[in-house]
């Protein structure tokens, strides 16, 4: 499995700040959108495992078995990757946050 990305390793967000309300708009606009897009994400990926696990359910080879349990694998991965990162960017200054 794909090693997750460590809080200590990002960049810091500061750079990104705004400086002019027309920026701070826009900056509030794409982190919406951003919460949209985490929050669509999340919510397909645990639907695909949720699927997957059900499949396993199903008489299978060990063969197949071993590739569902991969993929549900893969998805865990990438759902605990965008909760990493929600958690830590939606909620600046606590502990676990980009330093």
């Amino acid at each position: 499995m794909a090693k997750v990305p460590t809080p200590a390793s990002w960049e810091s967000p500061d750079k990104y700040l705004p400086e002019t309300p027309l920026e701070d708009a826009v900056v509030g606009d794409r982190e919406r959108i951003d919460a949209d897009v985490a929050d669509a994400l999340v919510s397909r990926l645990h639907a695909a495992g949720l699927a997957l696990h059900r499949t396993l359910d199903l008489p299978l080879s060990a063969e197949a078995r071993s590739h569902i349990e991969s993929a549900i694998d893969e998805i865990d991965g990438a759902l605990r990757v965008i909760r990493v990162a929600a958690t830590n960017f939606d909620t600046p200054g606590e502990s676990g946050s980009p330093t």
